[in-house]
């Protein structure tokens, strides 16, 4: 992925932006950069952390940065599909999701981007097209055809972590990006 990308989805203000890592090995180190590099552009914000795998120092180490850059940092740990009722209380900016557990949690991220917020999800699949593609027949199998339109109009882009290199390789981390006109084809 080129920083020009990964920095066009940080800009993003409102939507869905889907994180797909086969391991989950990269997730974390994923969602801090994209985070990190949001905060450059982004002074005032509050974003909520969903779960307990990401904590506000993995994001920026320092405290003082967080602070000298007017971040409020929460992490909610809780069942996550109580998210969308604490999202109109909240009020947050943007909030992060780690680890998607299926595809009705996909489905309340989708609906809480709708409400004007900027989700981050994160979950383990094959590849973005198997993600996606999951997905969207779910959506199918429930009849809920403005929620597949909500799918086409509200997701932002899929950063699709690779798989890594063989032994004895450099273990660099390499993304593929997918922007909405990319996924077009996937949703059904």
């Amino acid at each position: 992925m080129s920083i020009p990308d990964i920095q066009m989805l940080s800009n993003l203000t409102t939507g869905l932006i889907v994180i797909v890592d086969q391991s989950g090995r990269h997730t974390i180190e994923t969602v801090a950069r994209l985070l990190r590099m949001r905060s450059h552009n982004n002074l005032e914000g509050k974003i909520y952390l969903v779960g307990d795998s990401l904590k506000p120092e993995d994001i920026w180490p320092e405290p003082r940065d967080a602070v000298a850059q007017g971040k409020e940092t929460g992490t909610l740990i809780m069942r996550q599909n109580f998210i969308l009722d604490l999202a109109q209380k909240m009020k947050a900016d943007v909030y992060v999701i780690t680890r998607l557990r299926d595809e009705r949690e996909f489905v309340s991220c989708l609906e809480l981007a709708m409400c004007g917020h900027l989700i981050i999800v994160a979950a383990r699949a094959k590849n973005c097209g198997d993600f996606i593609t999951s997905i969207s027949d779910h959506i199918g199998r429930l009849g809920d055809i403005s929620m597949l339109a909500a799918l086409h109009s509200i997701i932002g882009g899929v950063i699709e972590i690779m798989p890594e290199q063989a032994e004895g390789k450099p273990k660099s981390i390499s993304y593929n990006i997918y922007l909405p006109s990319d996924l077009t084809p996937l949703i059904s």
